[in-house]
């Protein structure tokens, strides 16, 4: 049967459709038997007629039971198969209330009593044997903080045209922990005036979703706090960090890089903007200076350098920025989002031009003290050697890998006492700096003179961090020196001291007697007929003689008297710090006797006397021109009175 008929089937039933059936076989049957008969005979008679009605109502009685056998078979069909499709709806909505957790209830707001499915409980982890029967049992099992809220949202729920009951909360378990769930509900009968009497809804375990969004927020809130602190850090560390997209626009930019390099308002602006929208914004400041912000464009090739090598990598970039030049030291890496796909560059830099300028400083004191002629020596704080330059191993002898951690102190040459060394580091601890001349001995033992300046650098703390000695040998330099002051003050010929140094002596030992209110004698010696022995036998006889003469004289004084050579064939004795006179009549004596022996020289032995002139200090004279006056006259007395002699000054009456 087609789908036509059986839609013809379902809207007519019963006797209307036997009725049809039975009209429409007559009618069949008598326009078939008609047509035959006509078709025959060429003509219908009555009989033919007749038969045709009966032979027609005996079909359709026939088609009837057969439709109406037929029209059983299709509704028992159907009613099965509508009975399979209830059983599977059935199954299929059990099904998804015990997936759902979900239990379905009435309310009898009325008595109280609550209905519902008791062994559904276990959906929402409650026993079966729990006894909430009624709303108050329900309520119950409510946790504490939740009941306001609950009774609140069920009580708005009952108003008229209020809409449903809604309500996220947690229900006390059979272990007494505490389980989400979810209630919806709705007034279904209300009386006539108008009261809700009965109450209906669900109640579904929500659980887990609540875990998954506790869980959500959780990793939510750990994830701000995470960004704030990474931005915390970020924003108060001195280096510039940022990160940019495949367009060079920045996604992030910390305090650092928007302060020292983009001047941007704040560490938001950037975002979505590139370095070079910067650049040209300080530019356009200063039209009038091309270079006063250059950084926008010097950055592109290590981003590009950054992408193409797929790894970080350090850069040194440099520009101007507000018109001055500032170098950094950058690390730069591919930026991957999480399928490791390269989405950007993230940055690093620090501002290194001081120390860059520091280094430039450094290299040319490095190279100026590796090319100088003065010594260098880097000790620490402990005083060890860390460092010294060429001009110390020329100077010195010692090469850096034989005095490393020792004291500088391996140069001593013994010439200093202890107390010299506590007075130099006594200043050097107050003052952190000490210059001066020392002895020191060099590798191979030869002891030199040195001009040492030491200075101390210091940590921020103040202490110390580093000693810095420079010294120069002044060994040569002292030589000259010591010959101009000896040919200043010595006497060439005797080597005794001349007029010059005797008179500076004198000048000193006057004052000294004056202060301790000492006496004080001083002698002048004049060798008796010199003049006839230096022209007849000749200047160089004359100066032997000198010579030894000036040594005789020496060896008679004390070693705190000054015996000087002050011209010709003249000497004087400086007697400081007079005991008694007498003395000073043994010495002359010793001299006289002395000198009188004869001296041996090249043309043979030869004899000289002396004339002695003697004056005292205070009662001759006091001061140092009148004490030579008084002495050279004391001295012509000697000669007038037959020489080889001395003679005190005495005045005259």
């Amino acid at each position: 049967m087609t789908s036509h008929s059986s839609e013809t089937l379902k809207r007519v039933s019963g006797w209307q459709l036997n009725a049809l059936i039975i009209v429409s076989t007559v009618i069949l049957t008598n326009v078939v038997v008609t047509l035959v008969d006509w078709l025959l005979l060429a003509r219908v008679s009555s009989d033919t007629l007749k038969v045709s009605t009966l032979s027609g109502l005996i079909i359709a009685t026939l088609v009837v039971s057969v439709t109406g056998k037929l029209r059983a078979r299709i509704a028992a069909a159907n009613q099965h198969q509508l009975e399979l499709g209830i059983e599977r709806a059935q199954s299929h909505l059990a099904l998804a209330i015990e997936s759902a957790q979900m239990i379905f209830w009435e309310f009898n707001l009325v008595s109280g009593e609550f209905y519902y499915d008791k062994s559904s409980l276990v959906r929402l982890g409650l026993p079966l044997d729990v006894a909430a029967n009624t709303f108050t049992d329900w309520l119950a099992l409510v946790h504490p903080d939740d009941h306001a809220s609950f009774m609140q949202n069920f009580q708005a729920a009952l108003a008229p045209g209020a809409p449903d009951f809604r309500f996220d909360y947690r229900m006390r378990q059979a272990d007494d922990s505490w389980r989400w769930v979810h209630s919806r509900g709705r007034v279904k009968e209300r009386d006539r005036q108008g009261i809700p009497v009965l109450a209906v809804g669900s109640t579904i375990n929500i659980n887990q979703r609540k875990q998954a969004e506790l869980a959500l927020h959780t990793s939510e809130q750990r994830s701000q706090a995470l960004s704030r602190l990474l931005r915390l850090v970020a924003d108060n560390v001195p280096d510039m960090i940022w990160a940019k997209d495949l367009n060079k626009r920045y996604l992030f930019a910390n305090k650092a890089i928007c302060e020292q390099l983009l001047l941007a308002q704040d560490t938001d602006e950037p975002v979505g903007k590139n370095a070079l929208f910067f650049a040209q914004r300080q530019r356009a400041s200063h039209p009038d200076n091309p270079h006063w912000h250059t950084f926008g464009e010097l950055c592109q090739d290590s981003d590009a350098l950054t992408l193409t090598s797929g790894q970080a990598g350090q850069f040194d970039e440099f520009g101007n920025v507000c018109g001055q030049p500032l170098y950094l030291d950058v690390r730069k890496a591919p930026l991957t989002d999480e399928h490791g796909q390269v989405i950007g560059v993230v940055g690093t830099a620090r501002d290194v031009t001081v120390e860059r300028a520091t280094q430039e400083k450094l290299r040319i004191a490095a190279a100026v003290l590796a090319n100088s002629s003065e010594a260098l020596v880097l000790s620490d704080a402990n005083n060890h050697i860390i460092d010294v330059n060429p001009a110390y191993t020329r100077l010195t002898g010692y090469t850096l890998a034989e005095v490393a951690g020792k004291d500088p102190g391996i140069l001593h040459s013994g010439k200093h006492d202890k107390a010299f060394y506590r007075n130099m580091w006594a200043q050097i601890n107050a003052t952190g700096s000490w210059q001066g001349e020392i002895w020191n001995r060099r590798k191979d033992g030869q002891i030199y003179a040195e001009w040492l300046t030491i200075n101390t650098l210091y940590n921020d703390d103040a202490s110390v961090h580093r000693r810095v000695a420079l010294f120069s040998d002044i060994t040569d330099k002292k030589r000259a020196q010591e010959l101009v002051w000896t040919q200043a003050n010595f006497d060439a010929l005797t080597g005794l001291p001349n007029r010059r140094m005797f008179l500076n002596r004198l000048e000193h030992d006057l004052k000294k007697a004056h202060r301790g209110d000492f006496q004080l004698a001083l002698m002048f010696i004049d060798l008796d007929h010199f003049k006839e022995i230096n022209d007849t036998l000749g200047h160089d006889v004359g100066d032997a003689l000198l010579r030894q003469a000036g040594a005789r004289i020496a060896a008679c004084a004390r070693e705190s008297d000054t015996v000087a050579r002050i011209g010709g064939d003249e000497f004087m004795v400086i007697f400081a710090e007079l005991a008694e006179r007498s003395g000073i009549d043994r010495v002359a004596q010793h001299i006289l006797a002395s000198l009188a022996q004869p001296f041996e020289l090249a043309p043979g032995p030869c004899c000289v006397s002396a004339s002695i002139g003697i004056t005292l200090y205070p009662s001759d004279a006091t001061r140092l021109e009148d004490l030579m006056k008084t002495a050279d006259q004391a001295m012509y007395v000697a000669k007038d009175a037959g020489r080889n002699r001395f003679s005190y000054f005495t005045r005259a009456t």
